[in-house]
């Protein structure tokens, strides 16, 4: 029944959910049972007060109006405080989800985050999560359902006392034991009957939520597109901008006419639900009436009964029009909660990085291949490399040899398809992730520069060493640069989010560098790390890179041969294998691969 269903819905939302809200559980079982107990506790002493009036008893109806009072207090303090805590949830859901999104984004394993799947599936999961009626419409029909199911319980042991009350020598059938027979089965019929229109309009909601999903990921595309600075150029120039308009204007139409849809599937059963509350509204009067009529009831008993098989029809209705509400959401939300249960690792180990301070830290590939997922074709082939203490290897080849991906098997970005890495003859993966990934300092080819203060996107972080910082800066040759700044170091980089300054390609690339000196670790690679600067501009920085990097260990890519002169050594990959492996002037003398490579850029620079 979709009632079992949607209490494991229940569940699996509140599984995710506590990320953000450790407490949520606790304030909506709270709330909930506080909201439905009031009404009760109302019509129980109430009717206890009537009672005590007519047999004449002040005393006794007085201290019944105390207590009532003082629970209506207590209660109203209690809801009040579980109903802003919820308000406050609600209203910042939206930055709950991206903080969770954000979170499980950097807890997945680069490789699985690269994949188009995970990306397609983070795309739904925000899309879904912040659209209208997302999570915080989600946390507050939560809360109705926790309400209206603690109201359905008070009610029914309410109903139950009344019908254990029975006297078949009064009135007849409307106080014997088949009156109650013919309620409870009447009762039962209406309920069957009302599970099968939520489930008939579960299904109808979810088909139509299901449809409009891709609608609604185009439309979040195109608007993207639309209001992406870095696209106007090319929307002006091309006339593209009627066109996007008119997309955006097409899909939001055929979204909401969805809407529209479910609003009026929704309507037609909140007329019905209206119709059977009605219903069982007027049986109860007139099964009550008889009772209190013929004495086997006190009248002021009348009260309490009569709105307790009230609110059993009400809490119940209610109980499943929030139901419907929260599964056909639930639809729209799988997407959501998929993405932030999905595993985040494939495998991660438990030793720790030994700390040295002598950096003795040795790397090695052991018959190391690998290929992209779905892909047959091997990007690196049986690769044997030892990468030993400060040595500065140069990683040369053509275009798709492998250099990047090898750098990222390293940095276990990705993991070996076959073969294994070491570190101190221990297989990487058998370390703790996090703590492996420190070993690395990477400038990769296309390094991200953000919209932050320098400081801050050198550092890493809103804690820095100055006096390091300013070390750096001098190494890349750029502190007289940031000094002019209009604030020096704290400088604001680009416009993104607040008045910046544009830096230039070849500045951007020394601050990458500049990054990457400033972790410090033992083990430093560069991707390309010259490629936006002129060649003087480069020679200088190559000049200056033992000098900057000490005795550490360094890994450099360049398609720029004479940057190789630097290194101890050269590897030349070629279609995913070592072809070559030596020094500069000895692979020159090989007349092979490299030579080639070599002398071909060198009648450019003659």
């Amino acid at each position: 029944m979709q009632i079992n269903f949607s209490w494991s819905k229940i569940k699996g939302f509140i599984k995710v959910i506590k990320k953000a809200y450790p407490h949520l559980l606790a304030i909506i079982t709270a709330g909930g049972f506080v909201k439905a107990a009031a009404p009760f506790l109302v019509l129980y002493f109430s009717a206890a007060v009537l009672n005590k009036l007519i047999a004449g008893r002040y005393d006794e109806a007085l201290m019944n109006a105390a207590f009532l009072i003082g629970s209506q207090f207590i209660a109203e303090l209690i809801t009040s405080l579980c109903d802003q805590r919820e308000f406050v949830w609600e209203e910042n859901a939206d930055s709950a989800v991206k903080q969770m999104l954000s979170s499980k984004s950097f807890e997945l394993e680069y490789e699985k985050f690269e994949m188009q799947e995970t990306r397609d599936a983070l795309r739904r999961a925000h899309i879904t999560a912040m659209g209208i009626g997302g999570f915080g419409m989600q946390i507050r029909t939560l809360y109705f359902i926790f309400q209206y199911a603690f109201s359905i319980i008070f009610s029914v042991v309410f109903t139950v006392i009344l019908l254990l009350q029975v006297d078949d020598k009064k009135g007849g059938f409307f106080t014997s034991y088949w009156s109650t027979i013919v309620l409870v089965l009447i009762y039962v019929l209406l309920v069957i009957i009302l599970i099968y229109k939520m489930n008939k309009l579960v299904a109808v909601l979810s088909d139509k939520v299901s449809n409009n999903d891709r609608f609604n990921s185009i439309a979040n595309y195109i608007d993207n597109i639309i209001n992406n600075q870095k696209n106007a150029k090319d929307i002006r120039i091309f006339k593209l901008q009627d066109t996007l308009i008119e997309k955006y204007r097409t899909l939001l139409f055929k979204g909401n006419i969805k809407y529209i849809e479910m609003g009026k599937d929704m309507g037609k059963n909140s007329s019905f639900n209206a119709f059977i509350l009605d219903v069982t509204f007027g049986i109860a009067y007139i099964f009550i009436g008889a009772k209190a009529l013929y004495g086997v009831i006190p009248i002021g008993d009348v009260i309490l009964y009569a709105g307790a098989i009230n609110k059993i029809s009400d809490s119940f209705i209610n109980y499943l029009k929030n139901v419907v509400n929260f599964l056909y959401r639930s639809d729209i939300l799988d997407a959501f909660v998929n993405f932030i249960n999905m595993p985040s690792m494939s495998y991660d180990g438990t030793l720790p990085i030994e700390k040295r301070n002598d950096g003795r830290y040795i790397f090695e590939f052991h018959d190391v291949s690998f290929s992209y997922p779905d892909s047959d074709i091997e990007v690196l082939s049986h690769v044997n490399l030892k990468f030993n203490i400060g040595q500065k290897l140069a990683l040369v080849g053509r275009n798709g040899a492998g250099k990047t991906t090898l750098v990222k098997l390293l940095c276990r970005l990705y993991e070996p398809t076959e073969g294994y890495i070491t570190l101190n003859d221990i297989d990487i993966r058998k370390y703790k992730y996090e703590e492996y990934v420190q070993a690395f300092s990477v400038v990769f080819q296309d390094f991200a520069m953000f919209s932050m203060n320098l400081d801050e996107n050198i550092a890493g972080s809103e804690e820095i060493d100055y006096d390091k910082l300013d070390n750096v800066l001098m190494q890349v040759e750029l502190k007289e640069r940031v000094d002019k700044m209009k604030d020096g170091v704290s400088t604001h980089l680009y416009h993104d989010n607040g008045e910046g300054v544009d830096i230039s390609g070849g500045e951007a690339q020394r601050i990458a560098i500049a990054r990457a000196l400033y972790k410090d670790a033992p083990f430093i690679i560069l991707d390309e790390p010259t490629a936006a600067l002129d060649p003087i501009a480069e020679a200088e920085i190559y000049e200056n890179f033992n000098k900057m990097i000490n005795n550490k260990t360094a890994l450099y890519i360049s398609h720029r041969m004479s940057s190789c002169k630097f290194c101890d050594d050269i590897v030349v990959l070629d279609h995913g294998k070592v072809a070559e492996y030596g020094t500069h002037d000895e692979l020159l003398s090989k007349n092979g691969i490299y030579a080639e490579l070599y002398n071909t850029q060198a009648q450019y620079y003659e």
